[in-house]
């Protein structure tokens, strides 16, 4: 479990760090405090070896890379200046972990393995220094890692080289990233659900999400002109599919399945108010409590919503899963340019509701 995070120089993160995290993370703070780009940060960490991830980031806000400099790498850099390196430190279960990125504009391309460069390098374009380089180093004292890696693009490929082949094989805790964007991936849905059924485990999966649609009976993949689809029995003659029971069912769906499906990940979900109405919330509190407890997850959930956060107040109050410590409230806040981080465990985060205090 992650206890601990320290940004530098990362997007809005000039020196950011919040600390005695737990199971359940809500993080709130007004427009443009850095609440999304806390959660990329985690995910960047935790993805740093995969050569999409810097695509990926963009896709969250819904931004298309073109493989230019400019909006695959740069924008990771505080003001867009690659001159102050990234600086991301993860205290995971109590040992220390730290990775830096930094765009190296003297990449020496002796540097690459032979059996590596899958490129055909044009020596024109290396002499004209018409390619980019961004260094990685991730380090770990007590597990005796150093690690350096490049991510390399030329021609607007892009390409991972390192002479380390023992980073290939590392095996990462896996961190999803539930994107704000109400519209949920049904084919991911289909698959987290047919691995559940693998082991007879969905019976779970109807019973949780009858809390949101009481007249769900039964899911099941179906096969639909070569597709596998996930389709909710509702009591009517024929099934419907899961997309079709509306925004906040598919949603909850989403939230449930990836939790299930992958016990002991860091779950990262941005706005997760959007498509529940308010009197839901108490009821997506408690089941993320149970899921928790049950899957060894550590969740990480951004909110605007005061209802919201109201709903995560009613159990941190009335159910013994939250009294027992897995709850914490983080609030970020501008002062003076620089973005901190106010941590409320679940008696100062009641305090301050009770009192009717702004705590958004």
């Amino acid at each position: 479990m992650i206890t601990k995070i320290s940004v530098k120089n990362y997007k809005c993160l000039k020196d950011f760090s919040v600390e005695d995290l737990r199971p359940i993370n809500l993080i709130a703070g007004k427009n443009n405090v850095g609440k999304s780009t806390l959660l990329e940060s985690i995910f960047l960490f935790f993805n740093k070896f995969s050569i999409d991830i810097f695509s990926k980031i963009l896709g969250f806000r819904r931004i298309q890379a073109n493989l230019s400099v400019q909006w695959l790498w740069k924008t990771l850099f505080i003001d867009m200046n690659s001159e102050n390196n990234v600086f991301i430190s993860l205290m995971l279960d109590n040992i220390l972990h730290t990775t830096t990125f930094s765009l190296d504009p003297f990449f020496n391309f002796s540097f690459l393995p032979i059996n590596q460069n899958k490129i055909n390098i044009d020596k024109t374009i290396v002499n004209g220094h018409n390619y980019q380089a961004l260094k990685v180093n991730y380090s770990c004292q007590a597990l005796n890692i150093d690690y350096m890696y490049f991510f390399l693009l030329i021609k607007n490929e892009l390409s991972f080289f390192t002479h380390n082949e023992a980073i290939l094989t590392q095996n990462n805790i896996l961190a999803q990233y539930l994107n704000q964007n109400i519209e949920v991936n049904q084919s991911l849905l289909t698959e987290y659900f047919s691995k559940l059924d693998l082991h007879s485990e969905t019976n779970n999966v109807v019973e949780i999400l009858m809390k949101i649609e009481q007249r769900l009976v039964d899911l099941s993949v179906i096969d639909i002109y070569g597709f596998n689809s996930l389709f909710a029995d509702i009591g009517l003659p024929v099934k419907l599919p899961l997309a079709a029971l509306g925004d906040g069912a598919n949603k909850f769906a989403q939230i449930v399945l990836t939790l299930l499906t992958n016990p002991g990940s860091i779950v990262l979900i941005d706005g997760i108010e959007n498509g529940f109405h308010y009197k839901f919330f108490p009821i997506l509190w408690e089941t993320l409590g149970l899921l928790v407890e049950k899957t060894g997850c550590q969740v990480f959930a951004t909110t605007y919503s005061f209802e919201c956060i109201e709903g995560a107040q009613i159990f941190t109050k009335n159910n013994d899963i939250f009294k027992n410590g897995i709850f914490r409230f983080i609030r970020l806040d501008n002062i003076k340019g620089v973005i901190k981080s106010v941590s409320f465990n679940s008696e100062s985060f009641n305090i301050f509701l009770d009192n009717n205090f702004e705590i958004r």
